[in-house]
């Protein structure tokens, strides 16, 4: 059995951000934190989000490691508003939550899911390129690209600033994210580009936008999946891969 606790609000922001990518994530716990890794179906996206222990206020779990699923759904409605603690149990075939509400307390109970989706997370990416950025620039890049209806974002190294060319049928724009406003901090590498399709790259922006407005952008001239890493405020790291496509021709 496992039992920790641990704020509802934080917790529930924690489950908020995952399920825009599945709602069905693995979570992993080990004697140091717990991790909840959720791939997109197609697996063009994966989120990575991990507590440490210091965490919880109560985190009882052996010492081996454990994986579990379950449908965040019910337990995302259940929780909201709550405010205090809420201590949750897990045994072999499901979640309990005891949480306090305003005439005392709640318990609730959700299986837990057979299917466990994959927990393999990209490791020693020759990245070249890293950028701090406010997530707001990142956030109007996605709104050009619906009002322009292109499928497609092209982001390009230029000079010490990050261009993020727009192409669609309603024409094309070409919005420079500069050092000093948008860009908080760079290390460009010199011939660094990539292309996403626009709907992946909101899908992964938007995975931490609950929690922060400073995303780490590491991302190279080799096709390899860009990683966003979010600013929490929390003893533990939210971090989104996205995959690249093959660069199709800006025209």
């Amino acid at each position: 059995m496992i039992e920790f606790e641990i704020d509802a609000y934080l917790f529930s922001k924690a489950l908020d951000a995952v399920s825009t990518i599945n709602k069905e994530p693995a979570i992993i716990f080990e004697p140091l934190g717990m991790s909840i890794v959720a791939p997109s179906a197609d697996q063009v996206h994966l989120i990575q989000l991990s507590l440490k222990a210091s965490e919880f206020d109560v985190y009882d779990v052996e010492e081996k490691r454990h994986k579990i699923c379950f449908d965040t759904d019910p337990l995302q409605k259940y929780m909201r508003g709550v405010k205090g603690n809420v201590m949750i149990t897990i045994d072999k075939s499901q979640v309990t939550l005891m949480l306090p509400s305003k005439y005392g307390f709640k318990t609730f109970d959700t299986p837990l899911l057979v299917d466990l989706p994959s927990t393999l997370t990209p490791s020693k990416i020759p990245y070249d390129s890293i950028c701090k950025v406010e997530i707001g620039a990142l956030l109007e890049t996605i709104r050009d690209a619906g009002i322009l209806d292109s499928e497609y974002i092209w982001f390009e190294v230029n000079d010490d600033n990050l261009d993020a060319v727009i192409k669609g049928m309603k024409g094309t724009a070409r919005n420079t994210i500069e050092v000093g406003k948008g860009i908080i901090k760079s290390g460009f590498g010199a011939n660094s580009r990539f292309a996403v399709i626009a709907k992946n790259f909101s899908i992964a922006v938007r995975a931490g936008e609950a929690f922060t407005s400073i995303i780490r952008m590491s991302f190279a001239e080799q096709l390899v999946p860009i990683r966003f890493e979010f600013q929490v405020p929390f003893d533990g790291v939210l971090g989104t891969y996205l995959a690249p496509v093959i660069d199709p021709e800006v025209g």
